[in-house]
Parts: C-alpha cells; sequence; structure tokens
C-alpha cells in the first residue's frame, strides 16, 4: 500500500507549493493558483476517508491527527495576541474563525477545522456511497442559494460547505473505482508524454476558468463570480496535480514524505519565511510576470527550508503534526 500511495504525497507535496505560492498572491496566476490549491486537498482526505471499527476509534485518530495540532499550533500561532488581552483570540480559534474584525482567529488553520467538521459529518451520516451523493448535491445546492446571496462570515463551519464537494468526490472515487485510479497511475508512469502533453492543454483551460471566475477565497465561504467555475477548477486543478503526482509516483524522495507528513506545520509558518524576500520581490522594478516566477521559486525555497523543521517534529514532537510518520 505504501508503495501505491507515492503519488498520494507527490500530491500533498505540490498542493502545499501552490498555497504557499497563493499566499504570494503573484499579480498574474493568483486567480489560477486560487482556483484549485485548497479543493485538492479535501479530494485528498475524501480519497483516503476509510470507516473506522467504531465511534470511540474514530474520534479517538481525529483527536491525535486534526484537533490537537489544531489546537496546539493555533494557539502558538496566537500566543501574542492572548498575550496582549485577546481572549477574543482564544474564543475566535475555538469557534474555527479565520478572524472576526481585528481580531486574529485560527487563521490558515481553517482548513483543519473544516475537515474536522466534514469528518465528523461524514462519520455521523454514515459511510455509504449514496448517503455521500446526498452530501454532495446538498453542499452544492446550498453554497449556489446561500452563498451566492448572502455575505458569509470568515467561519470553517460554513467554508465546510465549500469544501464538502470536493472531499465527497474523493470519497466517492475510493468507493467506486479505487483500484482502477490506482491502476490508471501505472498507466501513467508508462505513457508519461502523452500524459504531459494533456496536462499542458487542461492548464491552459484551468487559467481561463480562473480568469473568468476571479479569485476564490474558501476561507470567506466566497467561490468566486460562479459556483459552476468554481467547482469545475477546483475539480481540473485536483486532476492536473493527480496526473503530474502519477508520473512521479516512481520517484521516491525523503523530502516529498516529510513535507506531506509535515504541511500543518507549513500551513500555519510559511508566511513568516515568505514576508521579506517577497517584500524585496514585490517592491522590485521588475515586470509582474518576473515577478511571478521569483515569488514560486521562493515558494519552492520556503518548503525545502521546511524539510529540517518538519523531520525533527515527526521525530521528536509527533503529536505536531498529527502523529503522521514518514
Amino acid at each position: 500500500m505504501k508503495e501505491k500511495l507515492v503519488w498520494v504525497e507527490w500530491m500533498k507535496f505540490l498542493a502545499m507549493f501552490f498555497v504557499v505560492w497563493g499566499h504570494c498572491f503573484p499579480e498574474t496566476m493568483s486567480d489560477f493558483v486560487y482556483a484549485f490549491n485548497v479543493p485538492v486537498f479535501f479530494v485528498i482526505a475524501g480519497f483516503l476517508a476509510h470507516k473506522a471499527e467504531s465511534n470511540k476509534v474514530f474520534y479517538r485518530k481525529l483527536l491525535k491527527t486534526l484537533l490537537a495540532p489544531y489546537l496546539l499550533l493555533g494557539y502558538i500561532k496566537g500566543f501574542g495576541a492572548i498575550c496582549k488581552g485577546g481572549v477574543e483570540t482564544v474564543l475566535a480559534i475555538l469557534g474555527g474563525f479565520h478572524s472576526i474584525g481585528d481580531t486574529q482567529g485560527c487563521s490558515n488553520l481553517w482548513f483543519v477545522y473544516s475537515l474536522i467538521v466534514i469528518k465528523i459529518l461524514h462519520n455521523l451520516v454514515g459511510y455509504s456511497a449514496k448517503k455521500m451523493w446526498v452530501m454532495l448535491l446538498v453542499s452544492v445546492v446550498c453554497g449556489a442559494v446561500v452563498f451566492g446571496s448572502v455575505e458569509m462570515p470568515k467561519w470553517a463551519v460554513s467554508d465546510a460547505v465549500l469544501a464538502m464537494p470536493f472531499y465527497a468526490v474523493g470519497y466517492l472515487l475510493a468507493c467506486s473505482c479505487r483500484e482502477a485510479v490506482l491502476g490508471l497511475v501505472e498507466r501513467m508512469v508508462r505513457k508519461r508524454v502523452v500524459v504531459l502533453m494533456s496536462v499542458v492543454v487542461m492548464l491552459i483551460v484551468l487559467f481561463l476558468i480562473g480568469r473568468a471566475n476571479g479569485q476564490v477565497g474558501m476561507y470567506k465561504g466566497y467561490y468566486g463570480n460562479s459556483i459552476v467555475l468554481f467547482l469545475l477548477g477546483g475539480m481540473l486543478g485536483s486532476v492536473i496535480v493527480f496526473m503530474i503526482s502519477a508520473m512521479l509516483s516512481k520517484v521516491k524522495r525523503k523530502f516529498v514524505s516529510v513535507v506531506a507528513a509535515g504541511n500543518i506545520v507549513i500551513l500555519v509558518f510559511h508566511r513568516e519565511l515568505l514576508h521579506s524576500p517577497l517584500k524585496m520581490i514585490v517592491g522590485s522594478e521588475l515586470l509582474p510576470v518576473y515577478k511571478d516566477m521569483l515569488s514560486a521559486v521562493l515558494s519552492l525555497a520556503v518548503l525545502f527550508c521546511f524539510v529540517p523543521i518538519c523531520w525533527l517534529l515527526i521525530k521528536y514532537v509527533p503529536i505536531v503534526v498529527g502523529c503522521r510518520k514518514v
């Protein structure tokens, strides 16, 4: 199984790169990046989801892998605000608010909170493909009707509605055609040229979808100009990341596994490393396209800077990364 899931680690690595690059707010590529950089994580989570032996096992695993890291990292990140008398920050993190006005909340960890909500809902509803189809349809309709007419708060619980369709698709793929997906990975390895040409075409389509839909802001319940384009962009981007990862599935690298296991730490603290060099890039007189290329290189460099940090945490403080192993 470990052999077959190397491509999943590459997907997590690539998705985290696009999250970091998205927070550089590249002038020419933001709409493209935000079209899929978060949805792909929910697709992966859905694909890897499985029924626990009992509710006790489920909640114990949820506590260890998601809730404990969320609270620990959330309060470390918000420590400064809390020390200044920010009781509101404590409550905002507990409630899953990205921020409330000027009050700091869980910030980038909204993704983890939304995933916790989705996993609990999934466990309560049951691990049935039919029920997951219902959850998918309800979330799409709710997103289209409610989110399209009401300005949503920056709240991870409501954000989970927009994330649910991607999680559902991942889970339904695992339920109905897991072996087919694994077989497809093997075929893509053998036909890299054809796959690469297809990826190039799909990247162009995805770029156009991003431009048409505008910049997505899932952390504030905003899907852009059209929920159809939002869903198409998220799924197409996930397919592209999957195809690239499939081509790399025979390339085993320790740093990929470390980043995949420690992505929650990178999610929380990458902006601290981005800030100073990004300020220099933005303040330069280069053309926007060259600034975006430099910010992409910077984003990749930041990922590599986190490799030794994540490795140490995985080995000596595993609770911080949800007890994930390399």
